[in-house]
């Protein structure tokens, strides 16, 4: 189980220039094409997305007053309520109007012809099982304080915006009171490694 602290993700420019991601996590690391990537961004005014042909993007309002965005073909989408993931090609043209102030981000980047995401956002209860998925990897993001991520006999307490990545094997996911995480499933397409 890998864990990766809030405080630790890297700062880098967006492709387009006009903005700053914080990457958590790249597969592989040092790859530009790389298979999958996690980051939060920081949007801070209203401008163009970077394209990423050949990815299937899912993004997610994590703080802040959010944003629209506003597709090629001329249709929108409000994000603008927290941890509502939406996914869309990251192919396709897209520009964001900002509603208010700055806002933060979550985004997974994942190259269609090699893996596909299941994303969605869990709560954690008191306790939550999450059940193998052979060959994937997992990735979890607490959305707030106070969830603990248990596998393989270890436990590990993550704080806001924290992140666990292991491989897909059955995880328990415990909290004191109601404590919501992003929760994705990498998967490799068949015939692919």
């Amino acid at each position: 189980m890998r864990v990766i602290r809030a405080q630790n993700y890297q700062a880098v420019p967006w492709k387009n220039g006009l903005g700053t991601t914080h990457e958590i996590l790249k597969h592989p690391e040092s790859a530009e094409d790389f298979i999958y990537r996690l980051s939060i961004a920081e949007v801070t005014q209203s401008c163009a997305f970077s394209a990423f042909p050949g990815y299937d993007r899912t993004i997610m309002l994590l703080d802040g007053d959010g944003f629209v965005l506003t597709f090629a073909d001329g249709q929108t989408h409000a994000l603008t309520t927290a941890h509502r993931p939406y996914p869309f090609d990251g192919a396709t043209p897209v520009s964001c109007a900002v509603s208010g102030g700055p806002s933060k981000d979550l985004n997974l980047m994942v190259r269609r012809e090699v893996a596909q995401a299941d994303c969605s956002v869990l709560g954690a209860a008191g306790r939550v099982a999450l059940p193998p998925v052979l060959g994937a990897t997992r990735l979890i993001v607490a959305l707030a304080e106070g969830i603990a991520v248990r596998d393989s006999g270890q436990t590990v307490e993550l704080g806001r915006w924290d992140t666990v990545s292991e491989p897909a094997d059955e995880t328990i996911c415990e909290s004191a009171g109601s404590v919501l995480f992003f929760h994705a499933v990498v998967t490799p397409r068949a015939g692919t490694t």
